[in-house]
């Protein structure tokens, strides 16, 4: 048994009729790829329930290599949508509300009865189950363990998509908490069939104007200091991001990829406005740094060596408010 609380999710699910599942605002792998492996695995349960992928924004065309699935997930605004004929509401890789509904303002009904499945320590979503493992390196190597306690029958495709999860989060394998036991998880799924080469194919392929997304990131990034550490922060505002196409998945790339990569840079951060007067803050660190306590000051969270945090406001004011929580913070 891996988790506890394992068959109290199970019963969850199987008293329930009709089920909610999210897929998280500027979606990636895991968050995609988890929901529709746990989709696929209700339906194995009881192919009779009603379920729905549901997430605040369109999802990009990018990720259609995941399958038919993709194309079903419902966009819904959380504000109207009509829960009361849902019973059950699976909340997955979202550690506070906002992370669901994308926006701050916007919150869950409090009678939904809610199953939290996230790996973020900070994770402030109340439900009636949470099953919160900061240590597991993708929401999808959790779902993995669970379904093994199901004893769930995970087949090729399956297996593909708890793969893409972990590939995902992990920058393809770069960030391992726990490196021999899930690199052994990886090796389960390669026997259980899931396709390495199909996720590498896509993981690996880029658009020019995504790659010049990049490196205009990367050019302007700039280090300074703070106390006796380095950092590099770089920010770019809404009129530039419109200029490259407003590629979803850019700002998460060059953090995970460059920004603890440049010697002797302790840690780092970009600053995007992905929506006007909406900036996104994404933060990584080496290992000693915590990260994670100036994106709690910003209103975000999430790992201790990689964080994130929206916050609204005229972009140069905002800009200028961060770097100053930055370089006040005890870190």
């Amino acid at each position: 048994m891996n988790y506890k609380n394992s068959f109290l999710i199970l019963e969850a699910i199987k008293k329930a009729k009709n089920i909610l599942v999210n897929v998280h605002p500027h979606a990636d792998l895991d968050s995609l790829s988890g929901a529709l492996a746990f989709k696929k695995v209700i339906e194995q349960i009881n192919s009779k329930k009603k379920v729905l992928v549901v997430s605040p924004e369109a999802i990009k065309e990018d990720f259609s290599f995941l399958g038919g699935g993709v194309k079903k997930i419902k966009v819904i605004d959380f504000s109207s949508f009509d829960f009361s004929l849902y019973d059950l509401f699976l909340i997955l890789d979202a550690s506070s509300e906002d992370r669901v509904t994308g926006f701050k303002k916007i919150f869950l009904p409090k009678s939904l009865k809610k199953i939290i499945i996230d790996h973020h320590l900070d994770n402030r979503i109340e439900g009636e189950i949470k099953l919160i493992q900061d240590k597991a390196c993708a929401t999808c190597e959790i779902l993995f363990k669970l379904f093994l306690d199901w004893r769930i029958k995970i087949n090729a495709n399956l297996a593909t998509l708890i793969l893409a999860g972990i590939v995902g989060d992990t920058v393809f394998f770069r960030y391992f908490s726990d490196v021999a036991n899930q690199w052994k998880i990886v090796e389960r799924l390669l026997n259980l069939g899931a396709d390495f080469r199909l996720i590498r194919e896509n993981y690996f392929s880029y658009s020019l104007p995504f790659l010049r997304f990049l490196g205009e990131f990367l050019r302007r990034l700039k280090i300074e200091k703070k106390g006796g550490k380095k950092f590099v922060w770089a920010a770019m505002n809404f009129e530039d991001y419109q200029r490259f196409g407003l590629p979803s998945t850019g700002q998460s790339f060059v953090a995970d990829l460059f920004l603890v990569a440049i010697k002797e840079v302790d840690f780092g951060f970009l600053i995007l406005e992905k929506e006007k007067n909406k900036l996104s803050i994404s933060f990584r660190s080496k290992p000693e740094i915590n990260v994670a306590v100036i994106a709690q000051k910003l209103g975000g969270g999430g790992h201790k060596n990689a964080a994130g945090a929206t916050v609204e406001g005229k972009f140069e004011k905002e800009v200028e408010r961060i770097l100053k929580t930055v370089n006040s913070s005890n870190i």
